[in-house]
């Protein structure tokens, strides 16, 4: 126990130095996230702050073994699991950095998550078996590769779905590592129990900078790094002394939130014809800031929620019927209750019913992945483009309710009154979108929106000065033209 009180205080000491340095960074590399459209946060904010989390993790957790302590050679004795739990926390800490910094597709990032998981199960850290509560335990077999891969890849990609609000993700990435601990010390495992203080700590130094208001994200670097630790710590903490059997419901059950999350969000967008990947606003942190609650209040009734489900894990893990039964019903009964209170159901109905697809919006599924495509990255050929190949009438940038440019697409016709208008954010500024309709839907939304965040947002700047610059000049002719 001392040992892991030594490792949490020392990582959390380190994230909590190293965060600054990492902003400036960030800065110094353009990594930074820039509010407006599904966004919820204003101004520019540095990214890259999984960087230091990552950091004062690996530092801590080696500790151990320079102190030449027998708790410290028990603990690098785990060879090949710490190679796998620090080999593929690198690639996607590396993967990370490079999708803040200059963007990663999809599908590469997919690769390289299945990858980090591969090297987990070649290494040993694999589920070959799952133990479930009132059923026993059921071998894989030929199954244990895939369900070890899905496994890590599904919570990789919850905890970066979860990452929407000022310290979310690293709050319930704190409560589900103490919870982590919890069942390593109960199955008096002091491995799991050194990794769980080490990433604890490190995510609590973080969140001095990371909750609302936020100095610095922790961005894909952080979210992949912190998904794949916990997915790999979670087998490790369910697992019996004999085996890699995973009592599967343990970390399932502590994952709850960003699990929930995950399935709802495949869901809406299956319902909604949408890709797997694509972004939007329906995840409950937002669905709660839209009902209402402000941003920090949300973070908190969440981070409420991921305690439930942390208790219930535990008790879970008690391994007694009346402790399993009391736990799972409870968690029932939380689960109903948020879906209830953020109005899930009638959401889905809604933006089922809103996104049937217009005329004008197969024209915009046709045009933005072309556009997107285009090596020609200048905002006027973009816009251009989007004129000519989908059914939009007119763009116009501006900035404090001043027009800086209008273009009127060719072939177009009507009054303006007959428009819808699509606004975005743009740097300082504003994309107006208009267009023949009754009503934006959100599948135009999401597809206009997904060419708004293509342009450059210093365009607005870049156009305002030209236009203060010409009203200058034109003055400065006057003048002498008197």
């Amino acid at each position: 126990m001392k040992s892991s009180i030594v490792t949490f205080v020392i990582a959390a000491a380190i994230a909590s130095v190293l965060t600054p340095v990492v902003i400036r960074l960030a800065r110094r590399l353009g990594a930074v996230d820039i509010g407006g459209g599904r966004r919820v946060h204003q101004g520019q904010i540095p990214r890259l702050g999984g960087i230091a989390v990552g950091v004062a993790f690996f530092a801590a957790v080696a500790v151990p073994g320079l102190l030449e302590s027998a708790i410290g050679r028990r603990f690098f004795g785990e060879v090949d699991i710490l190679i796998a739990i620090g080999g593929g926390g690198l690639l996607m800490l590396g993967t990370g950095m490079v999708d803040d910094v200059r963007g990663v597709r999809a599908w590469q990032k997919l690769l390289l998550q299945v990858g980090a998981a591969s090297l987990a199960y070649g290494l040993g850290l694999r589920i070959d078996a799952i133990t479930l509560p009132m059923i026993g335990k059921l071998e894989l077999g030929l199954l244990a590769y895939p369900a070890t891969v899905f496994w890590v890849v599904g919570i990789v990609n919850a905890i970066n779905l979860i990452d929407g609000l000022d310290g979310l993700a690293g709050g319930v990435a704190f409560f589900v590592c103490v919870t982590n601990f919890a069942v390593a010390y109960l199955n008096h495992s002091v491995f799991v129990m050194l990794l769980s203080a080490g990433l604890a700590g490190a995510i609590l130094g973080f969140l001095f900078y990371n909750f609302n208001p936020a100095s610095i994200f922790m961005g894909d670097t952080g979210s992949l790094f912190l998904g794949y630790v916990l997915a790999t710590t979670s087998m490790l903490g369910a697992a019996t002394k004999s085996s890699t059997t995973v009592a599967i419901v343990v970390p399932l059950v502590a994952l709850g939130l960003p699990v929930l999350d995950t399935l709802f969000a495949i869901w809406r967008r299956w319902l909604e014809r949408r890709p797997l990947f694509s972004a939007d606003r329906g995840h409950i942190h937002h669905r709660l800031v839209d009902l209402g609650l402000t941003h920090r209040r949300a973070v908190l009734l969440l981070y409420g929620l991921t305690i439930l489900f942390a208790v219930g894990a535990i008790a879970v893990a008690l391994g007694r019927s009346l402790e399993i039964g009391i736990a799972l019903v409870l968690l029932c009964v939380a689960l109903v209750g948020i879906v209830r209170f953020v109005g899930y159901f009638e959401y889905i109905s809604l933006r089922r019913r809103a996104s049937r697809l217009t005329p004008f919006t197969e024209t915009l599924r046709e045009a933005v992945p072309a556009i997107l495509r285009d090596p020609n990255r200048q905002p006027d050929h973009l816009l251009g483009e989007l004129c000519r190949r989908s059914a939009i009438v007119e763009w116009e940038v501006r900035r404090q309710k001043r027009t800086l440019r209008r273009h009127r697409c060719e072939g177009t016709k009507g009054r303006r009154r007959d428009f819808v208008a699509a606004v975005f954010t743009l740097g300082d500024g504003e994309l107006i979108i208009r267009y023949t309709g009754s009503t934006v839907s959100p599948e135009d939304r999401i597809l206009l929106q997904l060419v708004a965040d293509t342009l450059d947002p210093d365009w607005v700047s870049s156009l305002s000065a030209s236009a203060a610059h010409a009203s200058g000049e034109f003055a400065a002719s006057a003048a002498d033209g008197s």
